[in-house]
């Protein structure tokens, strides 16, 4: 049989699930970064694939994976920044007794890792069409 818990546990049991809560955000702004870094570097890596295999590759599908890249970065930091807001606000909110939904970053993440997808997917084609 479960025993009831007093207020002051429940609050540290809620300010704690929104400890690990930041932390899981903050890890995937992390992950986030390190793909735009991968994405950066791939126009590299097809620069140095076309030189060995003596292919001609345009200089724009080089160059669209680092502003790819840096655009994929960027966003992972704005995750992190929500991330802090949204852990501030809640913790706001469970000191007055409120357990508000967090619909707004949800949102925000997954739109924004349909526009990566997209814009990854579009720059592979691009540049794997330059290296037949």
């Amino acid at each position: 049989m479960a025993t009831e818990r007093t207020p002051e546990q429940r609050n540290t049991a809620d300010y704690l699930s929104n400890e690990r809560t930041f932390s899981a955000w903050i890890r995937t702004s992390i992950a986030v970064m390190g793909l735009g870094f991968i994405v950066a570097k791939f126009g590299f890596w097809i620069h140095e694939l076309a030189l060995r295999s003596n292919l001609q590759v345009p200089n724009q599908t080089i160059g669209m994976a680092l502003p790819t890249g840096i655009g994929i970065k960027i966003f992972g930091g704005f995750l992190a920044l929500l991330a802090a807001i949204c852990y501030v606000q809640v913790n706001q909110a469970i000191s007055q007794g409120k357990f508000p939904l967090s619909r707004g970053i949800i949102s925000i993440m997954t739109i924004g890792v349909i526009i990566m997808m997209v814009v990854m997917v579009t720059d592979v084609i691009l540049a794997s069409a330059y290296t037949r």
